[in-house]
């Protein structure tokens, strides 16, 4: 993938250079976002590294700040060992832990990278701040220095007032720090990525590929909770009408790693074409990024004539719109078996609803015990 390199060195260095020098490991350091000040703790610490300061990824993340919304959402990678950023407006940012490297969805590399302490992720502070137009704070306190995160209209004390009205906050936790001082501390080690799973001698070996129909009016959320859960991968279709309405849900699902496609249907291929381009239109909108993914709502003969035109037009070889009113159990059992008779690779196409979802956590609860591969899928697999 071909990347640019962003103009962000020459303003990194110039904040390092803010920075006191000595600024050894058992430095405290306190955190708050907004008015709140962050509990402290060996995971939640900011730290410094080669003079610039580094958060917990947690720091930026409402359900696990303690419920300050700064707009940043994210979403996690075990398996290719990355963690993405994303907020309205804003391209999805990648940090790519195993291979130290960090870009967004517009091709754009950028010059630094995540750390891994205490089993935590840890990212720049004043890079993330930057790139989400938050307000970045360093500010000195009487019991050592204060990383402060803000967004606009998100607090009510200023700067000066918060550190006058944090005294206690700041007592407690460096009286807590002191007690859990013992010594310097050894960098967890980097993890790497989770192998491939290797071919079982003997054994039929499924490789399943999952897509969603998003249209039920549901919404793609409890599939990519039951997703998120199990580590696997999808792609989801949406109408391109309907896209505004799930922009929130489709950044998750880019930035957890699955894919998005278009559900199109018309008379003729310049009819779906034109729908297809309309939702690309709007994708860059939302995520700042585009598809060639086509869920064709048409004949085989429509689907041959878009894939002519550089269209991945999906066919599924198991669906679940086959079981129309079944329960979750009956259907991730019909689905189970439609995929047993498949002898390389299965492409398993569900809908959105409660109904699916149910099913789809039943599914993968069984794939997870068998010899089945769930992967995502890629334009030379249809």
């Amino acid at each position: 993938m071909k990347r640019k390199i962003l103009a962000l060195v020459c303003a990194l260095l110039l904040l390092c250079a803010l920075l006191p020098t000595a600024l050894g490991a058992e430095s405290m350091y306190f955190l708050a976002v907004n008015d709140k000040m962050i509990e402290y703790s060996a995971d939640t610490m900011p730290i410094v590294n080669s003079g610039t300061v580094y958060v917990p990824y947690t720091t930026f993340i409402a359900e696990k700040n303690g419920g300050v919304n700064l707009g940043v959402f994210y979403g996690r990678d075990p398996q290719l060992n990355t963690i993405s950023l994303y907020g309205k407006q804003k391209p999805i940012i990648t940090f790519d832990i195993a291979k130290g490297i960090t870009y967004d969805t517009m091709d754009n590399l950028y010059p630094y990278r995540a750390l891994i302490r205490n089993n935590t992720v840890y990212l720049p502070a004043w890079a993330v701040c930057n790139y989400f137009e938050l307000e970045y704070s360093y500010l000195a306190t009487n019991f050592g220095p204060l990383i402060r995160i803000k967004n606009e209209g998100g607090y009510y004390l200023d700067d000066r007032f918060f550190v006058s009205s944090a005294t206690d906050k700041f007592r407690e936790q460096k009286k807590q720090f002191d007690r859990d001082q013992r010594g310097e501390e050894t960098p967890a080690p980097k993890p790497t990525s989770s192998p491939v799973d290797p071919a079982v001698p003997g054994k039929k070996q499924i490789r399943v590929f999952f897509a969603f129909r998003c249209d039920s009016g549901e919404g793609p959320v409890a599939l990519l909770d039951q997703l998120e859960g199990e580590g696997g991968k999808a792609l989801f279709f949406f109408r391109p009408q309907d896209l505004a309405r799930w922009d929130d849900q489709i950044r998750r699902l880019l930035a957890q790693g699955h894919r998005i496609g278009f559900l199109v249907d018309g008379p003729d291929a310049a009819t779906c074409q034109e729908q297809a381009e309309e939702g690309n239109r709007l994708l860059a909108h939302i995520a700042r990024t585009s598809t060639d993914f086509l869920l064709v709502d048409g004949s085989s003969a429509l689907r041959k004539e878009l894939a002519t035109q550089g269209w991945a037009c999906w066919t599924s070889h198991v669906s679940s719109l086959s079981y129309a009113g079944a329960r979750p159990s009956t259907l991730a059992t019909a689905l189970q078996e439609g995929v047993d008779r498949r002898t390389s690779s299965a492409r398993v196409l569900m809908d959105d609803s409660s109904t699916s979802s149910q099913a789809l956590g039943r599914l993968l609860t069984k794939m997870d015990t068998k010899d089945y591969l769930i992967r995502q899928i890629a334009e030379s697999d249809l």
